[in-house]
Formats: structure tokens, C-alpha cells, sequence
């Protein structure tokens, strides 16, 4: 009489199936992150853009990927406009030419991101992004930025709210950075640091508060000076019939800074509703004063 082998006790064949099948259930998992995050559209930076800004960026008219895509910037200077707003201009700035940006990864040993950006409109030359670990043991990331020169509307400005929306300036503003890099820390609340110069020309700046255009020409530059001050900025006036002065610190993420606006001799009618918008006046000159 022979006896049969139990029923309830499984295979080498019916083991090794249901071990393939979860191998195979997890490559396809793992292949659709990948694929997820290799075919990435394009608009998800600007979904980004608009979570870093609060809103006041984005891309629009993407296409693309995240790694090689391109979209044009689209700059919002009131997030939900008023119909007072969207009848006496325009509350959104597209930038009129695309951005085209190609990202990359390495492994050396770390893992390193290489982004390069290019606008006809905006960049002199394409713009050098590398980003990666401050060390092994540290969850700080080092951003470090080729030097560069870009140009953007001073409308930009308004977005920075009290007094620049009232101001309505006009203009250009030309950025040039030189050894730039940035210390960031996404995963803690410590402090980031900025290394290197950047400065700032405001160039043929004017106003809906004053009828002379330009008011002038003027110049922000930026350092990092160590002694625990995140940034220092220093404003000056290279030319121009308001006279633009101060000295600023970037401290614990909030501005202090303290200066002065005024007149130039013989324009100081012109000039009077301009200076009681920037701040405290007395006779031809206004206090100005953030923080």
C-alpha cells in the first residue's frame, strides 16, 4: 500500500513561483518609481516654483521633462488680484522667452546634481547649478552657483510688498554673482550661509509716484561678512535725481536695514509724493527703514 504525500504540504515548484511573482511584483514597483521619476513632466518644476515662492512663481507652457525640459517663468505680484488691481495693470509678468534647463546626476562618491539653465531674454550666458552634501555625516547641502550676469524687470519688485507695490517701480534690474555658493540645511532649522559677492544694479529706475523718468541709477551689492550675519547689503546711487543710501544685515531669516531717500536740488516737487510713500519725511528727505 503506498502513501500518499500530504496535500497541505507545498511544492518546490509552488514555493518558487509565489518567491518569482513577489520578485516580479516588486521590479514592476520599483520600475514604475523609476519610470515615475525619469518621465517626469516638465510642469513639476513648476509646482515647485510655486511651493519655494509662495506662489508668486511658476512655469507655464512647459514641455519636456524635469531633467530636460523648458517653460516660460511666470511671476504673479499679487497672488489673488483685486479688480482695483487688474484694472490699473497688469498683476502677472511672463518672462517672453523660454527657459530651457537640463539636469543631471553623478556618483563621486556622492551623489551630485548638475543643472544648467539657459534664457535668451534674461541670461547672458547659461546660467551653472552643482549641487551637493557638505560632508558625509551632514545633512547640509552645498549649492554653488557659475558666476553669471542676468538682467529682469524691476516690476519684479512689487512682490516684495510694502512700499515697492505702491512704488510701481520700472526699470531693470542686472545681477552679477562671483563665487557664489549657498549653505542650506532642508532637514533642520539651523541658519543657511551665503559665500561669495553678488550685486544688484536697479538701472533706469522710475515710478507711478513721480513724473520724472529715470529717478536714476543705483547699485545693491551683497556679501556674506561672517561675526554670525547671514548677509550684508550696502545701497548706494551711481546717478540720478533721487539720491538712494543705506546699509542692511540679513539676520535670523528677517531684513534689517536703515537709509535714506532724497531729492536732488530743483527736483523736490517732483519728487515729494515719491518720498512720503518710502517712509518718515523731513523737508527733502525720507528715512528708510525695514526690520
Amino acid at each position: 500500500m503506498k502513501l500518499s504525500q500530504p496535500s497541505a504540504l507545498p511544492t518546490l515548484s509552488s514555493v518558487l513561483g509565489k518567491t518569482l511573482k513577489k520578485f516580479a511584483l516588486a521590479g514592476a514597483g520599483l520600475g514604475l518609481v523609476f519610470g515615475l521619476i525619469y518621465f517626469a513632466p516638465a510642469s513639476w518644476v513648476g509646482f515647485y516654483f510655486e511651493r519655494l515662492s509662495n506662489g508668486k512663481l511658476t512655469m507655464v507652457q512647459t514641455s519636456g521633462t524635469v531633467w530636460n525640459g523648458q517653460g516660460q517663468l511666470l511671476y504673479r505680484s499679487h497672488i489673488h488680484p483685486s479688480l482695483e488691481q487688474l484694472s490699473s495693470g497688469q498683476p502677472e509678468l511672463l518672462v517672453p522667452s523660454p527657459f530651457v534647463w537640463h539636469i543631471s546626476l553623478e556618483f563621486t562618491p556622492f551623489a551630485v546634481v548638475r543643472a544648467s539653465v539657459e534664457n535668451t531674454c534674461c541670461l547672458k550666458t547659461p546660467l551653472e547649478l552643482r549641487i551637493s552634501p557638505q560632508s558625509r555625516n551632514s545633512s547640509g547641502l552645498i549649492v554653488q552657483i557659475s558666476d553669471s550676469e542676468s538682467t529682469w524687470p524691476a516690476q519684479w519688485l512689487s512682490g516684495l510688498g510694502a512700499p515697492w507695490n505702491t512704488v510701481a517701480p520700472k526699470g531693470s534690474l542686472i545681477v552679477q554673482t562671483g563665487g557664489v555658493q549657498a549653505i542650506l540645511h532642508p532637514f533642520s532649522e539651523e541658519e543657511p550661509r551665503l559665500e561669495g559677492v553678488a550685486q544688484i544694479t536697479l538701472q533706469d529706475l522710475s515710478s507711478q509716484l513721480s513724473t520724472l523718468d529715470p529717478l536714476g541709477t543705483y547699485v545693491i551689492k551683497l556679501w556674506e561678512p561672517g561675526d554670525g550675519v547671514t548677509l550684508h547689503l550696502s545701497l548706494e546711487t551711481l546717478e540720478g535725481r533721487l539720491m538712494l543710501t543705506g546699509e542692511g544685515e540679513w539676520i535670523n531669516q528677517r531684513l534689517h536695514f536703515n537709509g535714506l531717500a532724497k531729492a536732488q536740488s530743483g527736483f523736490e516737487a517732483a519728487l515729494a509724493n515719491l518720498l512720503s510713500v518710502l517712509g518718515p519725511r523731513h523737508d527733502n528727505t525720507a528715512t528708510l527703514k525695514i526690520g
